[in-house]
């Protein structure tokens, strides 16, 4: 068991540039993740919906991670990824929707990463003098231990494969931006601060309306209104647009507690309505006439201003160690589309409510007890989650629950 736990496939060949190079330290790793749909094998996925493959997704991502220590209190970090998707050769192309865009731009950064912007995972400078700890370059910070996500919210999500995403991959689906971190320990306890000049939304894929393999299995989108994204508006990089966090920990009784201040920008950018067409007339935009009621918007991201707390306990029971965790973050101003009152036509609807959006303050908390059995070799855990947003009503559509 120890020569399986630290079998190395590249074994000693890293060793003559180890003992060449003082302080460098290179390691990585390179592994595969495959899923293959077994629902349906032609067209019998659903209504409007076709499915041309059987794979889902057959990725190899490999990362190569090389530190080198400038001297006692300085090292210099570089993790490299490099991804390759099969998927994409091994499959017939999933339907006309991929010849399009958003879909094409999907498939060239889906297949294999091409961009320095990808490649290049992390890149920053450590330096530890006395009680600091200081932390430049492009980097990613993991606020909370959640099996979800609750506080952890510095850096945007690569959400491309959707519900598929589970927490132990949270550190590759989180993109990492170019920030400044400053850590002072005093006694039991830490003060954190954050500057981040960089924004980044998150990444996403629209779902395609012929078997996208990283999306929902919806039929095509159909009805009397269409909807349609003139512009994506992305804040300047002058001071005033930077994001900043704050973050104090200590120890109280055996108990670990944290409080955080994040003064950010929502990473997934909201929809304002700008314009209305009516059926019939000319669209200024394409110059033809349009066949159905139609809405233009601009998506914008917003600033939000979140604060919460965790907190964490360890204790001995049943002859076991328990641990207890309490996440919680309180989010204010954010946007939730609004849906149209019954019976009202889309003209007035955008005479009285243009923008089609309203701000709401939304909590999220969620409660973690978790402990291992049969000498560690099985871990169990429960975790409850409470979702609430204020001034909730039956118009509002978003991602939180309602008052429950």
């Amino acid at each position: 068991e120890e020569q399986l736990s630290q079998w190395n496939p590249i074994g000693k060949l890293l060793t003559p540039l180890k003992e060449a190079v003082p302080g460098l330290d290179v390691k990585g790793f390179l592994r595969n993740r495959s899923r293959l749909d077994l629902h349906g094998q032609s067209d019998s996925v659903g209504p409007g919906v076709r499915k041309n493959y059987d794979f889902s997704m057959h990725e190899w991502l490999a990362e190569l991670d090389v530190r080198y220590k400038l001297g006692p209190e300085l090292e210099l970090v570089n993790i490299d990824n490099f991804l390759y998707d099969a998927f994409f050769d091994w499959e017939d192309s999933p339907g006309e929707s991929w010849k399009k865009e958003p879909y094409r731009t999907t498939r060239r950064t889906r297949h294999y990463y091409r961009t320095t912007d990808r490649i290049l995972r992390e890149l920053y400078l450590d330096w530890y003098p006395g009680n600091w700890w200081l932390r430049l370059g492009k980097q990613q910070v993991a606020w909370g231990k959640m099996l979800s996500k609750v506080i952890d919210v510095i850096n945007p999500s690569d959400n491309w494969s959707g519900v598929f995403d589970t927490s132990d991959n949270f550190e590759w689906t989180r993109i990492p931006t170019w920030m400044a971190g400053a850590t002072y320990y005093f006694r039991e306890s830490y003060f954190q601060f954050m500057w981040i000049p960089d924004f980044e939304p998150n990444a996403r894929v629209s779902s395609a309306r012929e078997g996208n393999p990283f999306g929902p299995m919806t039929p095509p989108p159909s009805g009397a209104t269409a909807t349609r994204s003139r512009v994506t508006d992305e804040p300047s990089a002058s001071f005033r647009n930077h994001e900043l966090a704050l973050n104090l920990n200590t120890k109280w009784r055996k108990w670990d507690i944290s409080l955080f201040y994040f003064y950010h920008w929502d990473d997934s950018p909201t929809s304002f309505r700008r314009a209305f067409i009516p059926k019939g007339e000319i669209d200024p935009f394409t110059r033809g006439i349009v066949d159905r009621d139609t809405f233009y918007t601009e998506r914008k991201p917003t600033r939000l201003h979140t604060l919460g707390t965790a907190v964490e306990k360890q204790g001995w029971m049943l002859g076991r160690n328990w641990i207890s965790l309490i996440e919680v973050n309180y989010t204010m101003n954010d946007y939730f589309a609004q849906a149209k009152p019954a019976g009202m036509s889309n003209e007035a609807w955008f005479r009285i409510d243009p923008n089609g959006v309203t701000k709401r303050n939304w909590i999220s908390a969620a409660w973690n007890l978790n402990a291992n059995f049969f000498q560690n070799e099985l871990k169990t855990f429960l975790q409850l989650v409470y979702d609430r947003t204020f001034g909730w009503d039956d118009r509002l559509r978003g991602t939180r629950s309602g008052n429950d």
